[in-house]
């Protein structure tokens, strides 16, 4: 809530990318906050400005390396 940019979400399970999303605007049309779900489950989610899953070549299928 409150965001002014737009954003991209990498869903993450089991250390490895399920899903991608790119370029959230932070409103819907209905000028509400944009809800974002993955199609499957995950344990995990990035949240980052809009252009880092481009930037960084993000496929899914991707491992993650976190600490």
């Amino acid at each position: 809530y409150g965001m002014k940019f737009p954003l991209d979400f990498v869903f993450i399970r089991d250390g490895k990318v399920t899903e991608v999303v790119e370029n959230v605007p932070p409103n819907g049309a209905d000028g509400q906050p944009s809800q974002i779900y993955s199609s499957d489950p995950a344990d995990m989610v990035l949240e980052a400005n809009a252009g880092f899953i481009s930037k960084n070549k993000i496929t899914i299928g991707s491992k993650v390396n976190y600490r």
